[in-house]
């Protein structure tokens, strides 16, 4: 008995994994044929085939094909169609000269160039599958994808139409196309009903803002106007997009740099909030502007209609200054549990230093050298204009120590404050990619 229920155990097992397949292929919608002008049928030893020309209108369920030629693999449920080839399923039409529709798998196969429109979205590439069955569509080379709100360029993407989320490999470009902002990368996830979306791979924003420079012809006596693009970007190692409508924010991490006319910065943590016009470094921060450069735990930049109009540094805050072009030891420096800098125009108008406020002066007396001041006090308030410090206020101060030059020349650094850094290694540069023609 245990001898003959071994037997039909195995029987079993051979006789599923023999026509499981079968079982599958028959318990899938069959394909069939509505109309054509004309009806080939031809009979091999291997399969039944059938060619269909002029008008052909094929169903499997709510799916749609239409074409000038087709060529039905009857056992297999497969079938070639080519020329004008349509199909439509609810709100989406997939057109394309040649496809491979397998109505086991419900998967149309398009390998001669495609293009599906769902909605108000377009999708076109080279190459790429559709299935009818799940809505997933994995499309290839060159593609393109359009909705109301960006167009996306890639190497490869895939999307789910039920939760209308999205995959993008290979040279990722997403333009949007409200807003003058790109993004570049090798690889984005978009997942919609969160309004999330995590981008790697080298991945580069930028935010093109176009401004309207007039001039004055001389020869003339007539104004004219030129086009320059002012250009924030930021590179991390990753980027994190978070689109709520009321707090739409970004999280780049990793190898952070920003750059944006003459102020750059790096970090291992930046967060950039749009509504309020706000970016956050942490974790190792430096900013570079004009000829000066601000290290603090946290730095924050506010900015008014895209442009810097605040920086903030928080906890352990210098900022170093080269003011002397002849002699590159002799660096300015003003430092204090916080710093705070503005800017008009681009260009810094005041720095104040609060909470244990330090500085070391180099002075120049009509371009020459000529000695060092060292102050302390509760606040440092520096007023400059264009041609250099306006006027410096100490509040609280304790008694300032001036050194004459020949006691400082070749000792400049035994003058340095104790929290003193310099980095010019690190200073991020502007990638070469010309985005701007995108705009004209």
């Amino acid at each position: 008995m245990d001898k003959m229920n071994l037997l039909l155990k195995k029987n079993l097992v051979l006789f599923l994994l023999l026509f499981l397949p079968l079982l599958k292929v028959f318990a899938a919608e069959q394909i069939i044929i509505n109309y054509a002008d004309r009806l080939s049928v031809e009979n091999t030893t291997d399969v039944n085939t059938r060619a269909l020309f002029g008008n052909v209108q094929i169903t499997q369920g709510n799916v749609l094909l239409t074409c000038e030629k087709a060529i039905q693999y009857m056992l297999a449920n497969k079938i070639e169609l080519e020329r004008k080839v349509v199909i439509t399923q609810n709100n989406l039409t997939l057109k394309a000269p040649y496809v491979i529709y397998n109505g086991n798998t419900y998967i149309a196969e398009a390998s001669k160039g495609v293009e599906i429109s769902d909605k108000d979205a377009k999708l076109v590439a080279d190459r790429g599958n559709y299935s009818t069955q799940t809505n997933i569509a994995d499309f290839y080379d060159n593609v393109k994808f359009t909705d109301d709100s960006v167009t996306i360029y890639c190497e490869y993407i895939n999307h789910n139409r039920n939760t209308e989320d999205s995959k993008a490999e290979g040279n990722v470009l997403i333009k949007g196309n409200q807003t003058n902002v790109f993004l570049i990368a090798d690889k984005v996830i978009n997942i919609a009903n969160e309004n999330y979306s995590i981008v790697t791979g080298n991945p580069v924003l930028y935010q093109i803002d176009t401004i309207v420079v007039s001039s004055h012809d001389t020869t003339e006596s007539q104004l004219s106007e030129a086009i320059e693009f002012d250009t924030l970007i930021v590179k991390a190692d990753t980027i994190e997009a978070f689109r709520g409508k009321e707090n739409e924010h970004y999280h780049f991490y990793g190898n952070v740099e920003i750059i944006k006319k003459n102020i750059s910065a790096i970090a291992q943590d930046a967060y950039f909030y749009k509504n309020r016009e706000e970016i956050i470094l942490r974790n190792k921060p430096i900013i570079w502007y004009d000829s000066s450069q601000l290290h603090a735990d946290s730095i924050n930049i506010l900015l008014s209609n895209n442009e810097v109009k605040k920086i903030h540094s928080i906890n352990n805050a210098i900022a170093i200054t080269l003011n002397d072009t002849n002699n590159l030891s002799r660096k300015d420096q003003l430092a204090g549990n916080e710093i705070e800098i503005i800017f008009s125009s681009d260009s810094t108008r005041n720095i104040k230093s609060f909470g244990n406020a330090k500085s070391v002066y180099f002075m120049l007396t009509e371009g020459v050298a000529d000695g060092v001041i060292k102050n302390s006090a509760e606040k440092i308030l520096i007023d400059i204009a264009k041609d250099g410090i306006k006027n410096i206020v100490l509040i609280n101060q304790v008694p300032g120590e001036y050194t004459p030059e020949p006691m400082v020349f070749g000792k400049e650094k035994e003058f340095f404050l104790p929290d003193f850094k310099f980095n010019d290694e690190n200073k991020p540069v502007k990638p070469d990619v010309l985005l701007e023609k995108y705009f004209r």
